[in-house]
């Protein structure tokens, strides 16, 4: 279905996205060039479609903040095992033989499940991250979408500079794009170290770019933190100087050990639940991230 068919959606209860949260029941939402253009009671415009919607709720489209889209490709392969031992066992091996068709398809995939259940935004990190746009485009979803940057490397680029190098050309690439949002994609502070994340948080300002990293994932991540720096990932990102309001971080957990009394409320934060069968659940790091309303990106 193209952008300009024109919907009618009928008598159905709006969940607002107000301070309030306000439902408004019994309402009527015409859409015309894909956006909302008049909401009230008995519209009578004429549409392509109209959809009855008595008895069910109108709400703007989810967002996911936390995807690696193209491993669709990978369920069911590995299950039940420690994070650590997850990735390099089983993961990471896999992957080193993906291609970049094999991202594109795995991509593919996913778009088309998240648009079959309502989520028309989501955050993703991976490699060969132009097949995953040019997956976006053919679904018709909004990919907010950051290639990963592992000192280690990756699949699609070995040496860390080069991928540095890559990101900024894939940042200048897709910049404006009505679909896509390109997102520097710092792994974690295992897998770059502090100079890296300096140096991506200046990409970040010279690129007015947001960044996407994993924080405090599992207990292991955070021990080996606290050995290796005497402190909690989230404190050790703000003690270098790496959080600001463009910072992202995916599953931060409550830094209870703040040295200096105060939480780093200036970065957005999301979470995930449990996954893979780890016992270990973190804990919100920041106490909004349950009513979390992210400003900038649209639905």
């Amino acid at each position: 279905m193209g952008g300009n068919v024109e919907i009618l959606l009928t008598e159905g209860a709006i969940v607002t996205q107000d301070e309030d949260r306000r439902i408004i029941k019994n309402q009527d939402v015409f859409i015309k060039d894909g956006k909302i253009e008049l909401i009230g009671k008995n519209l009578r415009e004429n549409a392509d479609l109209k959809i009855n919607c008595r008895g069910k709720v109108i709400i703007p489209g989810l967002i996911n903040l936390h995807t690696h889209s193209p491993m669709t490709l990978l369920r069911g392969y590995a299950d039940d095992m420690l994070l650590e031992n997850w990735l390099k066992e089983k993961i990471w091996p896999i992957e080193s033989n993906l291609k970049a068709k094999d991202v594109y398809y795995g991509a593919l995939l996913a778009c088309i499940e998240m648009v079959k259940s309502g989520t028309t935004s989501f955050l993703d990190m991976y490699f060969f991250m132009d097949e995953v746009a040019k997956a976006c485009k053919e679904v018709g979803i909004r990919g907010f979408l950051s290639p990963g940057i592992l000192e280690f490397g990756t699949p699609e680029v070995k040496d860390v500079q080069d991928q540095m190098k890559m990101s900024k050309e894939f940042i200048d690439k897709w910049r404006g794009d009505e679909l896509i949002t390109p997102v520097l994609g710092p792994h974690s502070i295992y897998a770059c170290s502090k100079d890296t994340l300096l140096e991506i948080k200046h990409i970040s300002e010279e690129k007015d770019a947001l960044i996407n990293i994993h924080v405090s994932e599992t207990r292991k991540e955070v021990v080996d933190s606290e050995k290796k720096f005497g402190m909690r990932p989230v404190e050790y990102l703000d003690g270098i100087g790496f959080l600001c309001d463009r910072v992202i971080a995916a599953h931060p957990a409550r830094d209870k050990t703040h040295k200096r009394g105060k939480r780093c409320s200036n970065q957005h934060t999301c979470l995930r639940d449990e996954k893979r069968g780890s016992r270990f659940r973190e804990k919100v790091w920041n106490e909004a991230c349950g009513i979390f309303r992210w400003n900038r990106i649209p639905m």
